[in-house]
């Protein structure tokens, strides 16, 4: 175990190194804000200073194993990240083409708006109904690209599964495809279902916040067990207190309503 401290203590730098780079990158880029930046810098230098000088022997391999997981994990939190965020730029679109059908409900070319943008956001059978009856009003040798488009969708969209009613969440009614808004209580059904639950901007505040959390249980409180009651009482509320903010400062909404 001797032997072990002094390289865990020495290696885990290479990856503190990567993960404060990153946090740099993100506040560059405008994903992080200051205060959470430097509170990922912080808990990264903590994390190197406990397993160079760890106060039981444990907690230096604990260190460099948490230190490691977080990179080995990060491309693949990335890809998520960016996956939530192109999904989050179409439901956009989506909220813009129900927007203009407010002023024009049964405009054509705006249902087939409607259609699209489900289609890709993974509504297939939803959007095909709504197309073909948005293009009984819109002449094919006029609109040539949404007829085409629609013929392709009818060679992929054969699965019965993707033409089950889907459940207002407002009223809870099930709307068979073809609908747009609620039959029982005009909601637009289709949109809420879309914008799902995880939806929004600042995804590498949320990632620092979810390890934050995952430091301050893994290691911050077992380490606070080696020091006496009171310090470790202490210890254990001020970790809380930074992981619960931490998370706070990475969900709460933003003054204009939306997610943050």
């Amino acid at each position: 175990m001797t032997e072990v401290l002094p390289l865990a203590g020495c290696v885990i730098w290479m990856p503190i190194a990567v993960m404060v780079i990153s946090v740099i990158h993100w506040m560059i880029a405008g994903e992080l804000d200051a205060i959470s930046g430097l509170l990922g810098i912080g808990v990264a230098a903590a994390l190197g200073y406990v397993a160079f000088k760890p106060p039981a022997p444990i907690f230096s391999p604990i260190a460099l194993v948490i230190a490691i997981s977080t990179i080995v994990l990060y491309p693949f939190l990335r890809a998520a990240m960016n996956a939530r965020d192109l999904k989050s730029l179409e439901v956009e679109q989506l909220e813009r083409a129900y927007q203009a059908l407010t002023f024009r409900p049964r405009d054509p070319v705006g249902r087939f708006r409607v259609a699209r943008q489900l289609y890709d956001l993974g509504y297939p059978g939803h959007a095909l109904k709504i197309a073909e009856s948005a293009l009984k009003e819109l002449p094919e040798r006029l609109f040539i690209d949404e007829h085409r488009t629609f013929r392709q969708w009818q060679y992929v969209v054969t699965d019965p599964r993707m033409f089950a009613p889907i459940r207002c969440l407002d009223c809870g009614e099930p709307n068979s495809p073809g609908r747009i808004h609620c039959e029982k209580c005009g909601s637009p059904f289709l949109l809420e279902r879309a914008r799902g639950k995880f939806i929004g901007r600042g995804q590498g505040k949320k990632i620092l916040a979810a390890w934050t959390c995952a430091v301050a249980v893994l290691l911050v409180i077992p380490l606070a067990t080696a020091v006496p009651p009171l310090v470790a009482v202490a210890v254990s509320l001020v970790a809380v207190a930074i992981a619960g903010g931490t998370v706070y400062i990475a969900f709460r909404k933003e003054p204009s309503g939306e997610p943050a």
